[in-house]
């Protein structure tokens, strides 16, 4: 079997694995050197919510991010266990585990033993950490943010804020948040996956949407980071399931940028192109 052909199906078999729920970055390409937001209506709120998880300066002069994550519950293979390593300025990426190395060198994304990880490395390098990001994510250059009013769930009343990219492995994706309106703090967001393989033939206003509850902040470096989150499915504006949860263990910040050369593709590895759609 090709090289091609291996990933090819690593993506078809994780298809039907991510009906748990996820999402994905909107842009492989996008450089977070200048978190800008390009168009707003809603840039007072998430100015609001940016500071009570610790401001978009102290985020700006992060270089990078380390992380452990035991129980990353998507994913043909699920649960996966590995260490991330993030360029949090070019959103560069390295994960390694026992049995695979993924990785993201800021053009192509690529594996080794990418059958033992059991989902495409593009996708999956860019999407946990997207998770493990927020809220600092949804102030990259090329976001439009959208005062949505107040939303409800489970007897609470929530400030709502959608999110939209215009471009990226998953322009059509979009994003609701629900931000607690005592603390500020991110609560939970609801969103589409697009990304050609795990939505396959499924027509882009067809994709359920997933959702992701914010269970456990931590302090990362002067920074309010997800501890634990879970995913359910979205639907008639409620919780679907019973969740799948996740942990980041041993997260640490630096104001140093890591060598890009652990980024780069080895000469073993495979490349991903599972984001062009066929």
């Amino acid at each position: 079997m090709t090289r091609t052909s291996t990933i090819t199906r690593i993506a078809q078999t994780t298809t039907a694995a991510f009906i748990v729920a996820t999402g994905v970055y909107a842009s492989a390409s996008t450089s977070a050197a200048q978190s800008t937001v390009s168009r707003t209506d809603g840039m007072a709120k998430l100015t609001q919510t940016l500071q009570a998880h610790g401001g978009l300066d102290r985020w700006n002069a992060i270089g990078q991010l380390q992380y452990t994550v035991p129980d990353f519950p998507l994913g043909a293979k699920a649960p996966m266990n590995f260490r991330h390593i993030a360029d949090v300025k070019l959103r560069r990426h390295l994960m390694v585990s026992d049995d695979y190395r993924l990785g993201f060198d800021g053009n192509n994304a690529w594996a080794i033993n990418g059958d033992a990880a059991g989902i495409p490395a593009r996708f999956v390098t860019h999407g946990n950490s997207y998770f493990v990001m927020m809220p600092f994510v949804f102030a990259d250059a090329g976001a439009t943010v959208t005062d949505l009013g107040t939303r409800y769930l489970d007897g609470a009343t929530y400030d709502a804020l959608g999110v939209s990219y215009a471009d990226g492995d998953t322009a059509d994706d979009d994003y609701v948040l629900f931000i607690d309106q005592q603390t500020r703090r991110l609560k939970l967001i609801h969103f589409t996956v697009t990304y050609a393989a795990i939505r396959g033939d499924t027509p882009v206003n067809e994709v359920p949407r997933k959702a992701l509850v914010f269970d456990n902040w931590q302090d990362v470096d002067g920074l309010l980071l997800p501890q634990k989150a879970t995913f359910y499915g979205w639907a008639d504006e409620t919780l679907q399931g019973d969740g799948n949860s996740f942990t980041v263990t041993n997260a640490v910040g630096f104001e140093t940028r890591p060598n890009a050369s652990i980024f780069d593709r080895p000469s073993d590895a495979d490349i991903d192109a599972t984001h062009i759609a066929n």
